[in-house]
């Protein structure tokens, strides 16, 4: 487990020990992880909604490479671009794109609690990047990677937008509580090294 949070990794470590398998931890950013580790990997997965923290897609898609073995393959769930794109609900319902769906500036927002809603933060500060489907792609295919699976679906396993929401009934899960069918929430990706 690579992650430049200690605390998420000493959790991911408890983890694993619970389940007793044995977990070796890395603390770096993602930039770095080909510099600190060695091995090479059969897969790589990438939790859910970690590509908008990052800055260049491009330069994660050539780590990840790195750390593969030629025919291993990355999986990952990411929050849908057309969900970052949506800016705050409107006093009558409806949504509004506000925010960039192509990569540009970085969106730069404040959030008084977790995402995991488990108290207050020192620093709410939020920096965050919203990369297109053809960005995610593009950086894939030129890092030696071929597209084996692309899915997108209604739902993500959190609240993006407080009210329009609502949790699907026996599912850690959410989606738009009018039409969800008109929103991509999340997409997942299956890409294997050449």
């Amino acid at each position: 487990a690579l992650d430049f949070s200690e605390p998420a990794l000493i959790a991911a470590k408890e983890l694993a020990t619970k389940l007793g398998v044995d977990l070796d931890t890395v603390h770096c950013d993602v930039y770095s992880a080909k510099e600190q580790i060695a091995k090479k990997f059969d897969f790589v997965f990438t939790g859910i909604g970690a590509l908008c923290w990052l800055p260049d897609i491009n330069k994660w898609a050539e780590v990840v490479s790195d750390l593969l073995k030629p025919g291993g393959f990355v999986f990952f769930r990411e929050g849908h671009p057309m969900l970052w794109s949506i800016g705050d609900s409107k006093p009558n319902g409806d949504l509004a794109i506000e925010l960039d769906y192509f990569e540009g500036e970085a969106d730069l927002s404040a959030e008084e609690t977790t995402y995991a809603g488990e108290g207050k933060l020192d620093h709410p500060e939020i920096i965050s990047f919203n990369h297109g489907l053809a960005e995610v792609f593009n950086a894939l295919w030129a890092n030696g990677f071929d597209i084996e699976l692309f899915e997108e679906h209604r739902s993500v396993p959190w609240n993006p937008l407080a009210d329009e929401f609502i949790k699907i009934e026996g599912f850690d899960e959410w989606e738009l509580v009018d039409k969800p069918n008109r929103l991509a929430a999340s997409y997942t990706v299956l890409a294997r090294k050449r």
